[in-house]
């Protein structure tokens, strides 16, 4: 019972990022999506979650190489839980990055 609690924890902070994202308060988005982080075990699909997310924060920051790097990294992972979605979600940001 305990970790279906912990997973929603997770999934309201990971919500809470993408809403701060959505109205572009970025220095408030990366301290959370750092406090993810830092906070360990974390599922593989936590982390291609957040490192979406990341993706995303780094986008809109302008820094489009470490988009790259670490959309490159995150695919890898997404890969290894299957057909995924996110693997597309993954790919479109890297494509954004580049234009």
């Amino acid at each position: 019972m305990i970790s279906i609690f912990k997973k929603k924890d997770k999934l309201e902070e990971l919500i809470q990022v993408k809403q701060l994202l959505d109205e572009f308060k970025l220095d408030e988005a990366d301290l959370l999506i750092n406090n993810f982080e830092e906070k360990g075990g974390h599922t593989l699909h936590d982390l291609v979650l957040v490192h979406l997310l990341k993706c995303e924060l780094l986008f809109w920051k302008g820094l489009h190489k470490d988009v790259i790097k670490l959309a490159e990294q995150t695919y890898k992972e997404s890969l290894e839980l299957g057909k995924n979605l996110l693997s597309v979600d993954i790919l479109l940001r890297m494509a954004d990055a580049l234009n």
